[in-house]
């Protein structure tokens, strides 16, 4: 019956092989010496192998090791691991992996730890302050710069016309474009907005002191405004400061002619303001107009003019280099004519 090999270490083997194998020079090795030892050599190499026990230097595998599947490419050629992998080189000073590597495109980036998105390594994401979805508290925790990229529903450029564009046109001054086919609209009232043309252009509330006649500027108070550069009180024939007479500057192009604004004027017709609200009859006349600036007088029902404490000017109006054509098409028409009843 032939011997059983034995499982040995890899020190027994050395020892064994060194005591049975020594020089032959008396004659005394016999065949079975070298088929004991070659049987033990290969019955203890995949326990060796299988051991693990690779720590002393120089033990580790040098060459890479290539496993190969089974014919049937079904099963073979695995490494299977129960405990983890450990990477002595790894950023992680060693850590033990204990789950496979799902591959790209599958990994859970909800089992990530928070510490190794700190840097940021993911911008395709935007970082939030909250592990859900929703909440007052899931903010952005930093500011989203957009570039010349399009803001709008599909994320489509303006080819569709739809959504917001930033433009930073210097340091200090950033314009948001809004696309030709997009418009705001208020749920509270279902109000809407297509056009700045819609918004007064500019606006001054001014008041007057009465009894002015060579007196300078300090006259008027202006208490509020919008794209006025300058208010001036007008002088009459004589060269003396006037009452109710002025002449009002736009900001520096803010129009490109006289034709393409409108002016409305109000005032109170009282040098102070009156108790109860009330006010005088006077008539507020816009008498000429200059793409830069507007003459404003104040009458009374007598033909002269006066100050007043309260003045209002609004003007609406096409901006410099806008169209003021475009989307608007009004038709100037007569009444048609009929015929008397009998």
């Amino acid at each position: 019956m032939a011997e059983q090999p034995s499982v040995r270490k890899v020190e027994d083997l050395v020892n064994n092989i060194q005591s049975d194998l020594k020089d032959n020079n008396s004659g005394l090795i016999s065949a079975r010496d070298v088929r004991v030892n070659m049987a033990d050599v290969a019955h203890s190499i995949p326990y060796i192998v299988a051991s693990g026990d690779w720590d002393i230097p120089g033990k580790q595998f040098i060459s890479n090791i290539y496993l190969k599947k089974n014919s049937d490419s079904t099963d073979g050629g695995i490494v299977v691991v129960e405990s983890g992998i450990q990477f002595q080189n790894d950023v992680s000073n060693g850590a033990l992996q204990t789950h496979a590597y799902p591959g790209p495109g599958n990994v859970d980036h909800g089992e990530l730890l928070p510490t190794s998105l700190l840097d940021d390594d993911h911008p395709q994401y935007i970082k939030r302050t909250a592990s859900g979805r929703t909440g007052i508290n899931n903010a952005m925790q930093t500011n989203l710069g957009m570039g010349a990229n399009w803001v709008n529903a599909f994320g489509s450029d303006n080819a569709t016309g739809h959504g917001l564009q930033f433009d930073q046109k210097s340091p200090t001054e950033e314009v948001i474009h809004v696309g030709e086919d997009s418009h705001f609209e208020f749920d509270k009232d279902g109000t809407e907005i297509h056009t700045g043309r819609s918004t007064a252009q500019a606006w001054i509330n001014f008041s007057s002191i009465s009894g002015v006649a060579g007196l300078e500027d300090n006259t008027m108070t202006v208490h509020s405004s919008y794209n006025i550069s300058r208010v001036e009180r007008l002088r009459d024939s004589l060269g003396n400061l006037a009452e109710g007479r002025y002449k009002i500057y736009f900001k520096t192009d803010l129009f490109d002619s006289a034709t393409e604004y409108l002016a409305v004027g109000h005032a109170t017709g009282r040098a102070v303001p009156a108790g109860g609200g009330d006010f005088s009859r006077v008539n507020v006349g816009i008498a000429f107009r200059h793409k830069d600036y507007l003459t404003y007088f104040v009458q009374q029902e007598n033909g002269d003019y006066t100050d007043s404490y309260y003045n209002d000017l609004v003007v609406f109006g096409v901006p410099s280099g806008v169209d003021g054509t475009a989307g608007e098409s009004v038709t100037v028409a007569w009444e048609a004519t009929t015929t008397p009843a009998p």
